[in-house]
């Protein structure tokens, strides 16, 4: 009986076809999008506030610290250009 019943469990289990498909709750898509840009704007705004930062400070003669900033945010604008990219293709 126990044969039998396993059995008869596997062939139901074989025979279902299930198929999965992710799709986001509905309105969470616009929600998630309108964060990402406000998250990309604010780390816009950082990126240019360090590369000012780092021209004053190269403009008072501290040239370490100046070039530490504006490598910095080199370094964040380009990741942060890929970081689009990226989002894009996951979302879009």
């Amino acid at each position: 009986m126990k044969k039998l019943k396993n059995k008869l469990s596997g062939l139901l289990l074989a025979e279902v076809p299930i198929t999965v498909t992710p799709s986001p709750p509905p309105g969470v898509g616009q929600a998630v999008s309108t964060i990402l840009s406000w998250i990309m704007w604010g780390g816009w705004i950082a990126v240019a506030a360090a590369f000012i930062l780092g021209a004053i400070e190269f403009a008072r003669g501290d040239s370490e610290k100046g070039k530490k900033y504006v490598v910095g945010a080199v370094i964040a604008a380009i990741i942060m250009a890929f970081y689009t990219a990226i989002i894009t293709g996951l979302i879009g």
